[in-house]
């Protein structure tokens, strides 16, 4: 216990990343344009981003239960690809984590998240996009579960 609070003071906490694209990516029809999430997750520009969705649910779920110990912190970055490696670039740190099991169900057009019925257009001004751009999104997941990732107290 001792050990965690001085990582903690010294700042070796054992860090979760959460990346965000900066740009959107290849298979979206705005491809290469700033998505300007950092800004969005900062608030400085509307719509605020306040969760991220992402694939790999037993890994974000894993990693609420780490951050739940007090010896991990979230840090969520950009991700940059260059021929030498990844670059992250930091954007916040968080001690707040959340998941909610979610899946887009095509036929109602609806986001059930833990099996309750969200609106697409809620969802998308969450996720600081707009609602077409943030569809294009949802057909990368089809119909499959994902994960929406919490780093703030809202919960749907």
């Amino acid at each position: 216990m001792l050990l965690n609070k001085l990582r903690r003071l010294l700042g070796m906490e054992k860090q979760i990343l959460l990346s965000v694209p900066d740009t959107f990516p290849t298979w979206h029809s705005r491809y290469g344009e700033d998505t300007h999430f950092a800004s969005k997750i900062k608030g400085i520009l509307p719509p605020m981003k306040i969760h991220a969705l992402k694939s790999g649910v037993i890994f974000w779920e894993d990693a609420c239960r780490k951050l739940a110990t007090g010896n991990y912190s979230l840090r969520i970055v950009y991700l940059e690809d260059r021929p030498t490696g990844k670059v992250y670039y930091p954007i916040a740190n968080c001690k707040t984590l959340h998941t909610q099991r979610a899946r887009y169900d095509k036929a109602s057009q609806k986001i059930l998240v833990e099996g309750k019925p969200v609106a697409v257009e809620t969802v998308a001004g969450n996720e600081g996009l707009a609602c077409n751009d943030f569809l294009e999104f949802l057909d990368k997941y089809d119909e499959r579960e994902f994960v929406i990732v919490h780093f703030t107290g809202f919960r749907y």
